[in-house]
């Protein structure tokens, strides 16, 4: 993770990564955790991450990659699709993967240093997956029960490496185990990320979260009410779930005292949603994808009951 490579990279010959969709079986914390409301305050931290690649961020400046200033709220659910269809897609995951190196494989810009630099570089989008892995690891601690060492070394090997995969991150780029994972994580966030002009702006984005661009024209009078609450505790989260390291580099305080306040108020709202019922708690993807899920096992034990 602390190496960048500026060509596009892809699995070496003879080496294909495997590649197989989750499933309830397979995974053992995504699949019943990952798609829950409450996955909308893991995707600030994990892009503001991505923004602080400095790659990325001249990439993102360079060719037209950043949306979020003219529609962040499309950006972000074209990105939560994306990521759910990872985990709840199942053959479609298999797709997904491909068809957004796709969308990215004509993105390139060239650094300060003069040199041209891609998106697919195998660093820059090992790197996007990395900050993803993260940002739901610290939704789990802050919204969830959280994962002890052994639970994160079993949720690294049995959820997050095969979504690594299925999003096309190079073997190399995928450490072999969680704690292996975690020091490459935390050495680059101290050693190769910046406070860039992508990262600042979009942190500027998230504080005033302007409407959706296909927001009706009288209902834009009543978003900024509307919308206060979730946006305040939207930057506090962010604020909160970013690493030490990240968040100094982009000058931005957390206290002991904002710490306690947020595991109160993110437990509060975890078990909230919890208690709703699954129509309500999940997002639409992730709903549907359990909804058949159960009907697949209901029917496999009514023929496994069946005369005979």
């Amino acid at each position: 993770m602390t190496a960048v490579t500026t060509t596009p990279a892809e699995p070496r010959r003879g080496q294909p990564p495997q590649r197989v969709p989750l499933t309830s079986g397979s995974s053992r914390v995504l699949w019943d955790e990952f798609g829950r409301i409450t996955m909308s305050f893991q995707l600030a931290p994990g892009f503001l991450l991505a923004c602080m690649h400095p790659d990325f961020s001249v990439v993102a400046e360079q060719s037209g990659g950043g949306r979020f200033r003219t529609d962040p709220t499309g950006r972000a659910a074209r990105a939560a699709a994306t990521v759910l269809t990872t985990v709840y897609g199942g053959a479609e995951a298999l797709a997904e993967g491909e068809r957004l190196r796709a969308a990215h494989r004509g993105l390139s810009a060239v650094n300060e240093n003069g040199t041209t630099v891609h998106a697919l570089s195998a660093g820059v989008w090992a790197w996007v997956a990395h900050a993803t892995v993260y940002s739901a690891i610290a939704r789990l601690e802050y919204f969830e029960p959280g994962l002890n060492n052994a639970e994160l070394e079993q949720f690294y090997a049995s959820d997050a490496v095969p979504m690594l995969r299925l999003l096309r991150v190079a073997p190399r780029q995928i450490p072999a185990t969680y704690r292996e994972w975690r020091d490459r994580f935390d050495a680059f966030v101290a050693e190769g990320l910046e406070a860039t002009v992508t990262a600042r702006d979009y942190w500027q984005v998230i504080g005033n979260l302007p409407a959706p661009a296909a927001l009706p024209a009288p209902l834009r009078v009543l978003w900024p009410v509307a919308v206060a609450p979730y946006r305040r505790l939207l930057v506090f989260a962010a604020r909160g779930m970013l690493p030490p390291g990240a968040r100094a580099r982009l000058g931005l305080v957390w206290t002991d005292g904002d710490e306690r306040r947020l595991r109160l108020i993110g437990r509060a709202v975890g078990r909230a949603v919890a208690m709703l019922p699954e129509r309500l708690s999940y997002l639409p993807i992730a709903f549907e994808a359990r909804r058949a899920d159960h009907a697949t096992r209901a029917l496999h034990t009514v023929l496994a009951a069946r005369p005979r």
